[in-house]
């Protein structure tokens, strides 16, 4: 029997649908199992399996049901850098050491000719291009968790 991905068609559309829900709200008010199922247009119990899939890496979600109930009901407090990224509201790791690369490029290309400012610029191209895609990553995605406290 064969697997159908559901990436797509289930665990991003509750992700976006989280993400706008918990940014249309004050700061720390979570959102809850109804919500998302409403907002995503998913059934309910698609959507409760999915975050109890997704809590594990992307949300930030606590299960809220009563002891022996039998239904789990969740409450999303929050998105990981993670699923933020999977919801597309983040860019890639990639996409910051490619947007890096672009931006030195462009200094480089305005910097008057022969000047010891383009020249380092094109010092730190250079070394940027010896180090893997994977280590710039590491390092924006150090820095921007340093900038942010996260």
């Amino acid at each position: 029997m064969a697997l159908t991905s559901t990436w797509e068609t289930i665990e991003v559309p509750v992700l976006e649908a989280t993400v706008s829900l918990l940014e249309s709200k004050n700061p720390g008010s979570p959102t809850t199992l109804d919500e998302i199922v409403e907002a995503s247009g998913l059934e309910r119990d698609e959507v409760n399996r999915t975050i109890g899939k997704l809590s594990q890496e992307h949300l930030v979600a606590n299960d809220i049901s009563a002891a022996g109930a039998g239904a789990i009901d969740w409450i999303v407090k929050g998105v990981t850098p993670k699923g933020l990224r999977a919801a597309g509201v983040w860019p890639s790791e990639n996409a910051a050491a490619g947007a890096f690369l672009e931006a030195l490029d462009q200094q480089i290309e305005e910097a008057p000719e022969g000047s010891s400012k383009k020249s380092a610029l094109e010092q730190i191209k250079a070394s940027a291009k010896n180090v893997t895609e994977g280590t710039l990553t590491a390092v924006f995605a150090a820095a921007v968790k340093a900038g942010t406290g996260l």
